[in-house]
């Protein structure tokens, strides 16, 4: 007994150095208050889980022993005593209820609804290790799907896929919502679909100056699937315009090179016309 009377003590030394070191921490107070707990300094440890409870009150372990700590200052009767050990019981029940719901909604798919469960669960009894320990392995569970998702986000946005990535990266988010990385690539996506439709357009530009139409046509409909633009469209339908008209101009010049019976004459045009507008190219045997 001496020898764990002296680590208790060493115990709550290093505990109030913690908490002097880091005053606005809940956690140093809550280890403080279960070593003074342990020691029997009941007083002086509802002080330190009352602190913890005002310094961290979404802490689930903070708020179980705050209400605690609360309920020790009220004066000691044997009505009191009998009130204290209901309230105890009563919220052991209420979290196996919460736990045992959680469960329900594990086996029916639903798994952020069991962890608000557990959590609801774990604050009411933070120190049931069956349910601490299924949240902790749901949890694990749910991250490593949600980086996978993530990862895969990022090899559809790198692909340019970017409806597929947006479905990732949302798939990510919703297996965990702490996801700080899907939730920043999810909001970037519209820069990146910006950043891809104006590569494109570029594209699409050095083409026409070289005179390409059918592939100048072609990269404005890739930079218009990222991006609406009313310029880029109006650009597409004056292609496809000169598109027409330049086929129309292949195809009189090779019917007057026929005509006159120049025949590779013809062919070299009506190559130069298809080469404009490939579906209208025959089929072939095969």
């Amino acid at each position: 007994a001496r020898h764990l009377g002296g680590v208790w003590e060493g115990a709550q030394n290093a505990y109030e150095a913690w908490s002097k070191a880091f005053p606005k921490e809940a956690e140093p107070f809550l280890g403080l208050g279960a070593v003074l707990n342990r020691r029997n300094r009941r007083a002086e440890a509802s002080e330190a889980f009352a602190k913890a409870a005002k310094l961290d009150p979404k802490n689930p372990r903070a708020r179980y022993y705050g209400i605690l700590a609360v309920l020790d200052k009220a004066p000691v009767s044997a009505a009191f005593k009998q009130a204290l050990k209901s309230a105890r019981t009563a919220l052991r029940e209420k979290a196996q209820g919460h736990f045992e719901a959680g469960l329900h909604l594990k086996d029916s798919g639903d798994f952020l609804g069991a962890m608000a469960e557990w959590e609801e669960s774990l604050a009411r009894n933070p120190d049931n290790k069956e349910v601490r320990k299924a949240y902790e392995k749901l949890k694990s569970s749910l991250k490593a799907k949600s980086q996978t998702y993530l990862r895969a986000g990022v090899d559809f946005e790198q692909a340019e896929a970017y409806a597929d990535s947006r479905a990732a990266y949302e798939r990510a988010l919703a297996n965990d919502p702490d996801n700080a990385e899907a939730a920043k690539r999810l909001l970037d996506l519209d820069s990146a679909r910006r950043r891809s439709a104006e590569k494109h357009l570029r594209k699409a530009q050095a083409l026409l100056g070289k005179g390409k139409l059918q592939e100048t046509a072609n990269e404005y409909q890739i930079s218009l699937s990222y991006q609406e633009d009313p310029a880029v469209q109006k650009a597409l339908r004056q292609t496809l315009r000169d598109i027409r008209t330049e086929n129309t101009r292949f195809l009189t010049l090779a019917g007057k090179a026929a005509e006159e019976g120049k025949l590779a004459t013809a062919q070299e045009f009506m190559d130069q016309a298809l080469d404009l507008e490939p579906s209208q190219r025959p089929l072939t045997a095969g």
